[in-house]
């Protein structure tokens, strides 16, 4: 269970079925996929959501280089 002002790093994060509720409760999330289809679902269900304030989001695969993502 998060804390309060906590954040939490979704690698892997589709459409965003567990990360959106997430940031509903206050939460703030980076996303990560590989997919560009799936990343544009999870920005349709995060405008739907209103949570776009919440959401970092990169495209990268688990090989690829993480850097720039905090």
């Amino acid at each position: 269970e998060l804390e309060p002002g906590e954040s939490l790093l979704d690698m892997g994060c589709g459409p965003g079925v567990l990360s959106v509720p997430i940031a509903k409760e206050g939460h703030d999330i980076i996303a990560v996929d590989f997919s560009d289809t799936m990343l544009e679902k999870l920005r349709e269900n995060i405008a739907a959501a209103g949570v776009e304030e919440r959401f970092d989001i990169y495209r990268r695969a688990w090989q690829e280089d993480w850097e720039g993502i905090s």
